[in-house]
């Protein structure tokens, strides 16, 4: 998981508990503009119970950032490869037979 912004905050004595949810979505949706993966708001870091103190974050699938990036260097290394078998076809001389 990639936490892209986090807040921490209480939904009883934080008068500015909506306002602080919204910036940190806000903060948090240039960077999910382009994202396709699964997006997760987390409940964590409780102070105590329902009415204590708490963390809440905007977080991503690092994974599936790894798959974009695998596929874009499998795309690479196949380009490269058509490069060169491409160079190696025109650049071998034929040698005559003795």
């Amino acid at each position: 998981m990639k936490v892209l912004n986090s807040i921490r905050t209480n939904n009883f004595s934080d008068e500015h508990v909506m306002e602080k949810i919204s910036a940190m979505c806000t903060g948090a949706s240039t960077e999910l503009s382009n994202y396709k993966g699964i997006t997760y708001g987390l409940y964590h870091e409780y102070e105590s119970d329902y009415k204590g103190d708490y963390t809440l974050c905007v977080a991503i699938e690092e994974l599936f950032r790894m798959i974009q990036n695998l596929r874009f260097l499998k795309l690479i290394l196949k380009m490269n490869k058509a490069f060169f078998i491409h160079g190696m076809k025109f650049g071998i001389k034929k040698r005559k037979a003795i």
